[in-house]
């Protein structure tokens, strides 16, 4: 597996989707092939798993556990593969729905959380990290407490903070100046 990895981290409707979608594109103009694992949280849903303000243990090891299968998968057959919604944004959800619904976290199984995200991220070439902006308006079919959704952005944040792993903060440039970092850096097929 030679993929080169990219994860846009974020809470929804923050513009994940929209620079995924640019850098999809500029790479496949420089002729490298690119595979995006999309956010999994409608999976989960429909499998039954508790997400949002019900997040709970089980729904996050699937998120964090089925990302990183998807991850692999396409690493097999891609230059690049794009993560909308890294491991870190599970954690990140949990964190916020326990908090929110005050119920207590196992500090060990958090510490297991950890563990996966620190190690599995630490191969990202690029950790993209989206903020919050509460003037834009949500997408269509999402979630509209903004209560939630601050609090997961937060949570996100200091959970990258916590697993002490390097990240771009996109709030600090207009998003072509990011774009035009990772078309620098993946310039040729590898």
């Amino acid at each position: 597996m030679n993929a080169r990895c990219i994860g846009v981290t974020g809470t929804h409707s923050t513009g994940k989707t929209t620079f995924i979608n640019e850098v999809t594109c500029h790479l496949r103009e420089k002729e490298l092939t690119v595979s995006v694992v999309t956010d999994l949280a409608s999976t989960a849903a429909s499998k039954g798993f508790p997400i949002l303000h019900e997040h709970n243990e089980e729904s996050t090891l699937w998120l964090m556990t089925h990302g990183i299968s998807s991850e692999l998968e396409q690493s097999l057959f891609n230059d690049v593969v794009i993560v909308d919604r890294p491991v870190i944004d599970a954690v990140g959800y949990y964190l916020a729905a326990m908090e929110i619904t005050n119920r207590t976290i196992r500090t060990s199984y958090l510490d297991m959380l950890y563990c996966i995200a620190s190690e599995w991220l630490r191969r990202y070439e690029f950790i993209f990290k989206t903020n919050l902006n509460p003037q834009v308006p949500l997408g269509a079919g999402r979630n509209n407490d903004h209560k939630f959704r601050a609090l997961a952005d937060q949570k996100i944040t200091e959970a990258l903070a916590y697993i002490e792993i390097d990240y771009i903060d996109m709030s600090h440039q207009p998003s072509e100046a990011y774009l035009q970092l990772v078309t620098n850096s993946f310039s040729c097929r590898i």
